[in-house]
C-alpha cells in the first residue's frame, strides 16, 4: 500500500505538470483549487478503494475538455462579434450627422406604421405626411415637392433680404428687381399710366380709345410686340432643340391664347357672367371712355372669341407622342397664314433677319390641326375684336404685378375657377418672380449659402448605382421581349445626369456676362421691370436659332 500510495502521488504530480503546461498560467488558479480538492478526496478515499484515482482523473479530464470547448466556442464566435461591432460602427459613421438623423426622422414621420405595406403601400408610405399637412386658402394642391420648394423659397427670401454688399453686377440687379417688387405700392396712377403706355405699343383698342380706326391697328406689329415679351395671344413661337438632331434648333409653333386652361369653362354661363363682371370693372378702373354697357358688350365678345379658339384647341392629353414631331417647310407655313397674317413680315420683325434666312429652316408644329382651323376663325372675326382680345390678354398677364385695387375685380372669378380665396403673400410672389427672372443668379446665391458641394458627388454615385442596378436587372425581366430589353439597356447606358448645378455658376463673372444685356428700369418701376425681363428672356431663346445656324 505504501508503494502504491507513493506511486499514485508521483503520478498525480506528473499529471499536474502536464496540465499546467497545457493550460498555461491562465488556468493556474482554477487548477490549484481542483488539485487541492483532488488530493483531499484522494487521501480520504485511498484506503477505501484502490481505483479512486481513476475517477479523479476522469473528473479532471472532463473539466479540461469543458474549458477547451469554451475556448473553441469563444474563438469560433470572435469573428462574428468583430463583424457585428464593425457593422455597428459603420452604421454610426453613416448616420450620426444631424442631417442624417433629421432626414430619418422626417421619413418615419411621413409613414403610417399602422398600415400593412403589403396591402396598401401608398397609405403606409404617405398617410403620415398627408395627415400632417393641409391646404391653405391660397393653394389649390399640396405635395411633398411643393413643400420642399416652399422651404427653398423661404431660404432664398432670407438671402435676398440680406443687405451685405457685393461686387457682382448680376446680384445687384436681382436684388434691385426683388426690392422693386416688394415695394409695389398702391400708387394707382403710376400703375395705370405704366400699363397704358405698354398698351400703346400693343396697338390701339376700342376698349380704351375714344376714336378707334381699324386702319390704325396692325396685327403683325401687335403680335410681334406681345410675343417678344412672352405674352402669347393666338399662338406661341419659340426655339427648341431638334429632337432628331440635338446639335440643331428649330422654330416651334404651338397653340396659345386662352384664359381658361379647361375648354369646358367656356360652356359655363356662370363663368361667362363672372368673366364679364371682372373685365367690365377692370376696364372702367383703367378710365375707359366707353359707357358701362358698351364695355360689357365688348368684354363678352372677347369671351366668345376665346370660346371659338377653345373649340379648335387640341387637348394636350390627347397628343399622340408619335405625331407630335411634325415638321413643315417655310412654304407650308406661309399657306397657313397667308390669308389673314403676313408671316414673312412677322419673322423678319421678331428674328430681325432677312426673309431668305427662313427658307431652309425647320418648323416644328405640335398642334397642326389648330393652325389649319385658325384661318377660318381669323377671316370671320372683326378687327376691333382682335384688337380688344390682344389688349385684354396683355392686361391679364400683367395684372398680378398691379396694385391690389386692380386685382380685387378678379377675385370672384378666381374663387370659382380654382377655389382660392386668398392671394399668396407678397414676399412669396416676389421671391418666385425673382427666381424666374434671375434663375442662374439666385441659384448661385443658394449654392453659396446652403449647398454642400460634397453632396453632389454622393448623389451622382447613388444615381449611378441605381442605373447599374437597373441594367443588371433587365435580363431577369420576363415580361419584356429581347428587343425592348436591348433598347432599355441602351437608353440606361446613355443617361446623362444633370444633378446639382453647372460648375460655371461658381464664378460670378460668368453670371455677370449672362445678364449683362438685361437692363432694369432706372426708376425701379416694377411693371417696367417685368416687361424688360420678359423681353430679355425671349431674346435669349430666339438667339439659339441664330447660334445653331452660324
Amino acid at each position: 500500500m505504501y508503494n502504491q500510495s507513493n506511486h499514485a502521488e508521483d503520478y498525480e504530480q506528473s499529471l499536474k505538470q502536464a496540465r499546467v503546461s497545457l493550460l498555461g498560467s491562465t488556468f493556474d488558479q482554477l487548477w490549484m483549487q481542483s488539485e487541492q480538492s483532488s488530493l483531499i478526496e484522494h487521501k480520504a478515499s485511498i484506503k477505501k478503494t484502490p481505483s479512486s484515482w481513476y475517477h479523479d482523473r476522469k473528473s479532471q479530464i472532463s473539466i479540461i475538455l469543458l474549458v477547451i470547448v469554451i475556448i473553441l466556442l469563444l474563438l469560433f464566435s470572435l469573428p462574428f462579434m468583430i463583424r457585428s461591432q464593425y457593422r455597428s460602427n459603420l452604421f454610426l459613421r453613416q448616420c450620426s450627422s444631424l442631417a442624417c438623423l433629421s432626414t430619418s426622422h422626417r421619413i418615419i414621420e411621413n409613414l403610417n406604421m399602422n398600415k400593412n405595406p403589403c396591402e396598401n403601400f401608398y397609405s403606409y408610405a404617405c398617410d403620415g405626411w398627408i395627415n400632417s399637412h393641409f391646404l391653405t386658402p391660397s393653394e389649390t394642391s399640396i405635395s411633398y415637392f411643393k413643400e420642399i420648394y416652399k422651404n427653398n423659397l423661404i431660404i432664398l427670401y432670407k438671402i435676398l433680404k440680406d443687405k451685405s454688399n457685393t461686387n457682382a453686377i448680376s446680384i445687384k440687379k436681382l436684388k434691385a428687381y426683388f426690392h422693386s417688387c416688394m415695394n409695389t405700392s398702391n400708387d394707382e396712377d403710376l400703375a395705370r399710366s405704366t400699363l397704358k403706355n405698354i398698351l400703346r405699343h400693343v396697338g390701339p383698342s376700342l376698349l380704351l380709345l375714344r376714336n378707334w380706326s381699324r386702319k390704325d391697328f396692325n396685327l403683325v406689329a401687335s403680335l410681334t410686340y406681345t410675343h417678344r415679351h412672352r405674352i402669347n395671344p393666338l399662338f406661341r413661337i419659340s426655339i427648341t432643340t431638334n429632337d432628331k438632331n440635338n446639335n440643331y434648333h428649330c422654330i416651334y409653333f404651338e397653340q396659345s391664347g386662352l384664359l381658361f386652361e379647361e375648354r369646358f369653362r367656356y360652356n359655363d354661363e356662370n363663368i361667362r357672367y363672372l368673366f364679364n363682371n371682372f373685365g367690365t370693372n377692370l376696364i372702367k378702373h383703367l378710365h375707359s371712355f366707353l359707357p358701362t354697357d358698351e364695355i360689357s358688350k365688348q368684354i363678352d365678345e372677347i369671351f366668345l372669341f376665346e370660346k371659338r379658339l377653345a373649340s379648335i384647341f387640341q387637348i394636350k392629353n390627347s397628343y399622340n407622342p408619335l405625331k407630335v414631331y411634325q415638321t413643315r417647310t417655310y412654304e407650308q407655313i406661309q399657306q397657313w397664314f397667308s390669308s389673314w397674317f403676313d408671316i414673312e413680315n412677322y419673322f423678319e420683325r421678331i428674328f430681325q433677319r432677312d426673309k431668305t434666312f427662313f427658307y431652309n429652316q425647320t418648323f416644328l408644329i405640335s398642334t397642326p390641326d389648330y393652325f389649319e382651323k385658325l384661318k377660318q376663325i381669323m377671316q370671320t372675326t372683326p378687327k376691333y375684336i382682335l384688337a380688344n382680345y390682344i389688349t385684354f390678354h396683355v392686361i391679364q398677364e400683367l395684372l398680378p404685378n398691379m396694385p391690389e385695387s386692380f386685382n380685387q375685380f378678379r377675385r370672384s372669378l378666381t374663387i370659382r375657377l380654382k377655389g382660392i380665396v386668398e392671394e399668396k403673400q407678397l414676399w412669396e410672389i416676389c421671391v418666385k418672380r425673382t427666381d424666374d427672372a434671375f434663375g442662374f443668379a439666385t441659384g448661385a446665391l443658394f449654392i453659396s449659402r446652403v449647398f454642400d458641394r460634397k453632396s453632389q458627388e454622393k448623389i451622382k454615385h447613388i444615381v449611378e448605382e441605381i442605373r447599374l442596378a437597373f441594367i443588371e436587372t433587365l435580363p431577369n425581366i420576363k415580361w419584356m421581349d429581347s428587343e425592348t430589353r436591348h433598347q432599355a439597356q441602351m437608353k440606361a447606358q446613355m443617361i446623362t445626369d444633370r444633378l446639382g448645378y453647372p460648375k460655371w455658376l461658381e464664378d460670378e463673372r460668368n453670371i455677370d456676362r449672362f445678364y449683362e444685356d438685361l437692363n432694369l428700369s432706372s426708376t425701379n418701376n416694377p411693371i417696367d421691370n417685368i416687361m424688360l425681363v420678359r423681353r430679355f428672356q425671349k431674346e435669349q431663346n430666339l438667339k439659339k436659332l441664330v447660334r445653331s445656324t452660324t
